[in-house]
């Protein structure tokens, strides 16, 4: 499972929700899901965000299936 780590980059370039979603163009309501762990993303998301952010490999890291939350897939 891929945990996304949009929070901790978020939070280091003090970015607001609205902003990595102008950015990533997705949806406020996605990035927020995505943040917080409520969706897991597509792999469109994830190249959109990554595109957006301008930094691929800073967003994604492997962890154990038993540290990765319980999430419902996107249905987007």
């Amino acid at each position: 499972h891929m945990k996304i780590l949009l929070d901790e980059i978020m939070r280091k370039r003090n970015l607001t929700i609205r902003q990595v979603a102008y950015m990533t163009k997705l949806p406020k309501s996605t990035v927020s899901d995505i943040r917080s762990g409520r969706i897991i993303p597509r792999m469109d998301m994830m190249e959109s965000q990554a595109a957006g952010l301008k930094d691929p490999y800073l967003i994604y890291t492997i962890l154990p299936t038993s540290k990765c939350p319980k999430s419902r897939t996107s249905p987007l």
